[in-house]
């Protein structure tokens, strides 16, 4: 027996839910880079080429940097202010060495019920924050289409890409441009 099947099933789990924080980490940091770049962009002027261009140089930003520009940018609810800290800090954890942190490892009982739960959590965070980065580059999004008649946003109308936004009400108690 070779690869993946080597590993018992609980050691698998563990690997799984290394691979899916992977994907969301990476997620929350792009839909927050978009976000900043188009719901939250400084002044009042963008064009493609300014956003093509990153002038701001967000693409290469650190996670810190980018929620600190965020912070700059628009005002945060306590809560989700909250949230964005512990997203940081878990993901600073899970990228620079949980692995290698015995207290995690994936081949004892203890250590992935401390891993699994741990990535658990940092799944649930990176969640809540694509959801309000959607969120918010979606209202962007109907907002330039309600001032051009001739540009229509498609409607979400898939009940499951639907589901992750937040109401415009609701946004606004979460995250709004300064």
């Amino acid at each position: 027996m070779s690869g993946f099947e080597s590993f018992s099933a609980e050691e698998r789990e563990a690997l799984i839910w290394t691979g899916i924080s992977i994907g969301l980490v990476q997620h929350a940091e792009s839909i927050l880079k978009n976000a900043l770049q188009l719901a939250f962009s400084p002044g009042s002027q963008m064009t493609l080429e300014s956003i093509a261009s990153d002038e701001t140089g967000l693409r290469r930003a650190t996670l810190g940097r980018l929620l600190n520009e965020l912070r700059r940018r628009a005002d945060i609810a306590p809560d989700f202010e909250a949230k964005l800290d512990e997203f940081l800090q878990h993901r600073n954890v899970f990228v620079h060495g949980l692995l290698l942190d015995p207290l995690f490892s994936w081949r004892t009982t203890d250590g992935r019920e401390r891993l699994i739960g741990f990535l658990g959590a940092l799944a649930g965070e990176a969640t809540i924050v694509i959801r309000v980065m959607f969120s918010a580059v979606h209202a962007f999004a109907g907002r330039i289409a309600a001032a051009h008649e001739d540009l229509r946003i498609p409607e979400l109308s898939d009940p499951a890409i639907a589901g992750w936004l937040f109401p415009p009400g609701q946004l606004d108690t979460i995250l709004t441009r300064k």
